[in-house]
């Protein structure tokens, strides 16, 4: 019913670290899978749809790396001044 999609900005070459160079995101193709948006690419996958905000999703993409591709969401599709962690490979 859904389709994961994994992005890795430079592909096989180092650091291959999520929310450095790493990002997952999901695409749904029918209606109430996972409660995500059909036919819409997010950020969010089933296992991590929580509502957030900026704050809790900066602090879980810069000490862990998790949450970093729905802070961008978050963000408005935008990596920000601040985006907490090195995405220059």
């Amino acid at each position: 019913m859904c389709y994961l999609i994994y992005f890795d900005l430079n592909g096989e070459e180092k650091p291959n670290v999520e929310g450095s160079d790493k990002f997952r995101f999901i695409l749904c193709l029918y209606p109430n899978a996972c409660k995500i948006p059909v036919n819409k690419i997010t950020a969010f996958d089933c296992t991590s749809r929580k509502n957030y905000d900026r704050n809790k999703l900066y602090g879980l993409c810069k000490y862990y790396g998790t949450h970093c591709s729905q802070l961008i969401e978050y963000d408005n599709w935008e990596i920000k001044y601040d985006y907490p962690m090195n995405t220059s490979y």
